[in-house]
């Protein structure tokens, strides 16, 4: 299974990586991050499949995607 690194403090929240995971393994946070915007944190509910979706879509590189 991959794991997905998300950088919270840089993420805008734009939710682009939610809409086009094939899983729906990304959410929006209910905490602000320090830039003050909702951030995308890990679902808990489904399982990477490590497509790597998440990480060619996110605009600002918050994600990386390790094997």
């Amino acid at each position: 299974m991959a794991e997905v690194l998300i950088n919270k403090d840089k993420c805008k929240g734009c939710k682009i990586c939610i809409n086009f995971c094939p899983t729906k393994h990304l959410t929006l946070s209910k905490n602000l991050n320090k830039r003050g915007v909702l951030y995308i944190e890990i679902s808990k509910d489904t399982k990477c499949i490590g497509c790597g979706s998440c990480f060619l879509m996110c605009p600002d590189s918050c994600i990386t995607v390790l094997d």
